[in-house]
C-alpha cells in the first residue's frame, strides 16, 4: 500500500500519497478513462458508423448529464477526507473502531497514534473491498474510505457512496462520543 504523507494529508484536506509508478498509472487511467466517458456522449454526430451517430440521440444526451454529474461527484469527493471531532485520541480511536465495526474488518496498517488503515472485505463475491483510513490529530479525526478494484488500487468510480459512507461513520462516531462525555 501507499505511504501517507500526514501532514501533507491534514493541511490538504484530502489523501496525499507518495505513490509509486503503478498507482500513478492507475490514478492517470481512472482520470483518462472518466474522461473519455463523459465526453463520449456529447461528441458531433460524425457519420463513421450507426454505433457513434445513435451517441447523440436526446435520451442519451440526458444519460450522459446524469452520468457526467455522477463523475464529477467523484472526481470532487475521490481521496477527500472528512474531519470530525473528537475528545481525545484515544477515545477517538476505540469510538471510530466501534463506528466501523459493521463487517469484516482487519487493520492493515498503523503508524502510532496518528494513522490506522484498516481493510474490509465484502460479505459476498459481487462487492469490493474497501480500504479505510483514519488519520488522528489532539481532537479531530480525518476519514476516508475508498473501495478497491481488481488490482487492491483505490476506484476512481464509488468515491460518492463511500463519502456518504463515511457521513455514516461519523453519525455513529459523534453519537458514541457524546455518550463518552455524558460519562
Amino acid at each position: 500500500m501507499d505511504r501517507i504523507d500526514f501532514q501533507k494529508s491534514v493541511d490538504a484536506g484530502r489523501l496525499v500519497c507518495n505513490t509509486g509508478d503503478n498507482t500513478r498509472m492507475n490514478y492517470l487511467f481512472n482520470y483518462f478513462f472518466a474522461f473519455v466517458l463523459m465526453v463520449l456522449p456529447f461528441a458531433p454526430n460524425w457519420s463513421v458508423n450507426q454505433y457513434i451517430s445513435s451517441l447523440s440521440s436526446p435520451p442519451m444526451f440526458a444519460f450522459a448529464l446524469v452520468f457526467d454529474s455522477w463523475m464529477i461527484a467523484n472526481l470532487l469527493l475521490f481521496n477527500k477526507l472528512l474531519v470530525v471531532k473528537g475528545i481525545s485520541v484515544q477515545s477517538s480511536r476505540q469510538d471510530i473502531r466501534k463506528s466501523l465495526d459493521e463487517g469484516r474488518l482487519e487493520i492493515l496498517d498503523t503508524n502510532g497514534d496518528r494513522l490506522t488503515r484498516y481493510i474490509q472485505y465484502p460479505y459476498d463475491y459481487s462487492s469490493q473491498k474497501r480500504l479505510i483510513t483514519c488519520l488522528y490529530t489532539e481532537d479531530r479525526v480525518y476519514l476516508n474510505i475508498s473501495s478497491l478494484d481488481r488490482h487492491d488500487e483505490p476506484s476512481l468510480f464509488c468515491a460518492f457512496i463511500n463519502y456518504m459512507r463515511c457521513k455514516q461513520v461519523t453519525r455513529a462516531f459523534k453519537q458514541l462520543q457524546a455518550e463518552r462525555q455524558q460519562d
